[in-house]
């Protein structure tokens, strides 16, 4: 049987992301474990490791409920002082403190503006020519549901590109495992994978999307490329201006702080 969750007074949510376990995301799980069992409030604390919780800038992070409140910059030797000013006086730790729950303002270790506007500028990109754009993060979640869109919501918009041959499906299935999507068009021959993630190890790692640009040309086409190490610009769409599509990778893609 697991926790009873009727006891639970506090569930601290430790991230577990790439970024925060490169920086003691684990040791501060088990450290936390470990002073929680301590200070006798295991039955009143529960504790879960979560993937990316999308605070990389302040790494490692916990996040405290029912406080509502963040914590940044955590490391194994502040864990025992957190279990005891949060856990057990709940008062004080404010040099570790992110954000609570009712503020207006965050004390982000590093701030990273949202983008905006001036982001996307004139300029020639060395793929596209004379383009007005902007180069969008490669995470994958970015990717993902960008080829969501392309394939499965814009479709009837857009000419696709597939290492420089058009694909001429009307409709596509995408399906995602371990780090990529598998993309399949009602013509059988038309299958795709796109690696999205992947450790340097791995086979997949140099397959892995690097780049990705929007991109706006004289000609009245609107663009977007995805490319990898290994071979390039990979897959390329374009479209007429007038569709809404611009406008809405510009607002979520292009323009947000994360």
């Amino acid at each position: 049987m697991g926790k009873d969750l009727t006891k639970v007074t506090n569930t601290v949510f430790v991230c577990n992301g790439g970024t925060c376990k490169k920086n003691g995301a684990e040791e501060n799980t088990r450290e936390l474990r470990c002073a929680i069992k301590m200070a006798g409030l295991h039955e009143v604390t529960h504790t879960v490791k979560t993937l990316c919780q999308g605070q990389c800038e302040n790494a490692p992070v916990l996040f405290l409920n029912p406080e509502g409140g963040w914590y940044k910059r955590m490391t194994a030797e502040t864990i025992d002082e957190f279990v005891k000013q949060k856990l057990i006086s709940h008062t004080g730790f404010d040099d570790h403190r992110l954000f609570k729950e009712g503020w207006t303002t965050m004390l982000a270790a590093k701030t990273i503006e949202p983008k905006t506007h001036d982001e996307l500028t004139h300029h020639c990109d060395e793929h596209a020519g004379d383009v007005y754009g902007a180069v969008i993060y490669p995470w994958e979640h970015n990717v993902y549901p960008l080829l969501k869109e392309i394939f499965m919501v814009y479709r009837d918009t857009l000419t696709i590109y597939y290492r420089n041959q058009v694909l001429n499906s009307a409709a596509f299935q995408l399906t995602y495992k371990d780090g990529r999507a598998q993309i399949r068009g009602n013509i059988a021959s038309e299958a795709l994978e796109v690696v999205m993630a992947a450790p340097r190890e791995s086979e997949y790692f140099l397959y892995k999307v690097s780049k990705v640009k929007l991109y706006q040309k004289a000609d009245a086409f609107n663009g977007i490329y995805l490319m990898n190490s290994k071979q390039g610009i990979f897959l390329r769409v374009e479209w007429r201006s007038g569709s809404d599509f611009w406008n809405h990778l510009v607002d979520n893609y292009v323009m947000i702080s994360g």
